[in-house]
């Protein structure tokens, strides 16, 4: 897989209702081979993610201070949730 992650220009007009976590644009590339390692299907995806206030691990508060974190927070960190995903076309794929 091929990955290209590049920042999502930030709405100013938003800000307030997404706290100011900003969205991020990931795009991947998968290949199928056949059992020869002949490349049969490629294809390009776009999933637009955004980080918000929410731990990994419920269980601590968005607010509780990095040293006092347990170790899945400490480790993962904040929660990203999927804003949208789509196929690119061959056209916009980046290659």
């Amino acid at each position: 897989m091929i990955f290209n992650c590049s920042q999502i220009v930030p709405n100013p007009a938003k800000d307030l209702e997404n706290q100011g976590f900003q969205r991020l644009s990931v795009n991947a590339c998968g290949e199928a081979k056949n059992a020869s390692g002949k490349i049969i299907a490629t294809a390009w995806a776009e999933t637009v993610v955004q980080r918000v206030p929410d731990f990994l691990d419920g269980s601590d508060e968005a607010f509780t201070p990095v040293n006092v974190l347990n170790p899945i927070n400490a480790k993962f960190g904040r929660r990203f949730k999927i804003v949208s995903f789509r196929y690119l076309p061959a056209a916009e794929a980046m290659v």
